[in-house]
């Protein structure tokens, strides 16, 4: 049981701990208490403890108790201790506010295996109460006779080893241990014996009723006759093979991870590192306890790592990467990952943080940096040149059409041959024109200085507007079949944009398609969106380069001598997509193609 003082992450440590627990207040209120506790409790004073009562510990007049309230003041005082008798281990710990005062106590305790005669003299439990207390108590509670066989084993022993209390008393303790430790058993205790030494703690292996092998840390007390032989022991079992493949598990990765592991303090001073560390900067562990890693930082990267910092109570991770100092001098690239946790064991938030080595990944990010910046200068280069190409195009371009005009206005009589030549160089100077235009356009929309000005654009107006001027341009007579479905809108568009599009595929559409039927341009007005498709019955496109018709200058393999810059869909799939559109289509090899466009009216 908590009282509101106490948050949920402390109460579930508070339960992690062993044993009976509970925390008073200065008036001796209770503030906490388990239910281990509890349960004593209510054996020593017939009723369960209440929060926020005083604990009947302080009114008692027997000794035990009278003792306990004694260490409640020590404690309060600012005194930490531990009591370990025969009899009751127990623990105090002061807890202080913010301030440093002392403002609760936390009591821990153990009811001892052999407390028998203690409990029977001073008539704290009885007997049966004092079965009850061992049974609950999660450890293996045993007593043994002078040959080292079972007399009392409390409930712990079926829950951890699977063997029944019944069929295991009278037996000795050895019989259930692992071959190897059992045969080291005398040995054991022979030298314990010689020594006289009153208690013993060690590790061994026993193996369950099932087969399973357990680790079991075993401590020991030797009971002894009045003339000092011993006549046999009494002590707890506890179970560690959870912790024990947590430790290996724990070695194998210290031992073996390249990463580098460490805990810090709040301050940033170093608790633990893996042994990782030698292999990565040449220091020995012990080297680096108590320092920063920050004291052997680069200096030119103490800015940065300073303001990447993972502050206090922060729960995602951080990275940080900087330039730390090796023991010989050199420095080697290492990427950190910082996250705080809260320590169980010392009860307070530590700072975890990996690191690992990324000398490779910076050289090779140098290498990409170098490339895009000549990446940058090269498309910088070409912007200029198609920009400086283009103005001086123009001019001499200028200066053809207007000697073709002259030309024109000099050959009054028509001759037919001078007419054709003239056509010939001012279809060129079209195509050249348009090629330039093009040019232009995806050199813009590569270095991203493409502008897009939306208004509000009556859709159906422009698009009958695109398909007429087409339209007139065909010379083999066909025309654009128009239809329009659901209920005309206007939309917020780049009209200049719109325009291009619908030019560049209803040109294609024409193109692609002589001696065939009609090209169809579909317009359909939707709730949220319109749509416009445009379906020829031409050459279509062979599947295996449908991948790449939107490359700049790319045309397939089927075009023939069909007159094209490889530019006009790439320039048509960069103005939809910025002005928020979508554009596809769906396409089959001497049958036609059909492009889709998508908008929304805002």
């Amino acid at each position: 049981m908590r009282s509101s003082s106490i948050n949920y992450l402390s109460e579930v440590i508070l339960n992690s701990l062993e044993g009976n627990v509970y925390i008073l207040d200065r008036e001796y209120r209770f503030v906490y208490f388990n239910k281990s506790f509890a349960d004593s409790y209510k054996f020593s004073f017939d009723e369960l403890p209440q929060l926020h009562e005083i604990s009947k510990v302080i009114t008692s007049e027997h000794p035990f108790f009278l003792s306990t309230v004694e260490h409640y003041k020590r404690t309060f005082e600012g005194e930490s201790f531990e009591l370990e008798p025969n009899t009751i281990k127990q623990k105090f710990s002061p807890l202080m506010d913010e301030n440093g005062i002392v403002s609760m106590i936390l009591v821990q305790f153990h009811v001892l295996p052999n407390t028998i005669p203690f409990v029977s003299e001073n008539v704290l439990y009885s007997e049966s109460q004092y079965h009850e207390v061992i049974n609950l108590i999660s450890d293996i509670v045993f007593k043994t006779d002078q040959h080292w066989q079972w007399t009392f084993l409390n409930d712990s022993w079926t829950k951890i080893l699977n063997y029944s209390i019944e069929e295991s008393l009278g037996r000795p303790f050895y019989d259930f241990m692992h071959p190897e430790d059992a045969a080291q058993k005398e040995q054991l205790f022979d030298a314990l014996i010689r020594e006289k030494k009153p208690t013993s703690k060690h590790l061994a292996r026993f193996i369950t009723k099932t087969g399973e092998i357990k680790w079991i840390k075993a401590s020991v007390t030797f009971i002894s006759d009045p003339k000092g032989f011993v006549i046999g022991a009494t002590g707890t079992l506890r179970d560690i093979t959870r912790q024990k493949e947590n430790a290996h598990i724990y070695e194998l990765l210290s031992n073996n991870v390249k990463d580098l592991v460490c805990i810090h303090d709040l301050e940033g001073s170093l608790l633990y590192l893996s042994p990782s560390i030698k292999q990565i900067t040449g220091y020995e562990p012990q080297d680096l306890i108590g320092k920063k890693l920050s004291d052997y930082y680069h200096p030119d990267d103490l800015e940065i790592t300073d303001k990447e910092q993972l502050p206090f109570g922060e729960t995602t991770s951080s990275y940080t990467s900087y330039r730390f100092k090796k023991a010989n001098g050199s420095y080697v690239w290492l990427e950190t990952n910082s996250k705080v946790f809260f320590d169980d064991y010392d009860l307070t938030h530590r700072i975890i943080t990996s690191s690992r080595e990324i000398n490779d990944r910076k050289r090779t990010e140098e290498v990409l940096m170098a490339s895009l910046q000549k990446e940058k200068e090269l498309n910088d280069l070409k912007t200029l040149f198609v920009n400086v190409a283009s103005h001086e195009f123009r001019t001499p371009l200028s200066t053809i059409r207007s000697s073709t005009e002259i030309i024109q206005l000099i050959d009054k009589e028509q001759n037919p041959h001078i007419v054709k030549h003239v056509n010939i160089i001012s279809s060129q100077i079209d195509r050249i024109t348009n090629l330039m235009n093009e040019i232009l356009i995806v050199g813009k929309i590569e270095s991203n200085n493409l502008s897009c000005n939306k208004e509000d654009v009556n859709i159906l107006e422009l698009v009958k507007t695109s398909t007429e001027a087409q339209n007139v341009l065909q010379k083999d007579g066909r025309f654009i079949d128009f239809n329009v479905t659901g209920s005309p809108r206007t939309a917020q568009i780049d009209p200049l944009h719109l325009t291009l599009i619908l030019d560049n595929l209803l040109s294609n559409a024409f193109k692609y398609s002589r001696n065939k039927p009609n090209p169809v341009l579909s317009l359909i007005f939707n709730e949220d969106s319109f749509q416009i498709s445009i379906q020829d019955f031409g050459i279509g496109i062979p599947s295996e380069v449908k991948n790449n018709v939107f490359n700049s200058f790319y045309r397939a393999n089927n075009v023939g001598r069909i007159e094209g810059t490889g530019l006009g869909l790439v320039i048509a799939k960069n103005l939809v997509k910025i002005n928020g559109g979508k554009l596809s289509f769906v396409s089959k090899e001497n049958e036609g193609s059909t492009f889709i466009l998508y908008f929304g009216y805002l």
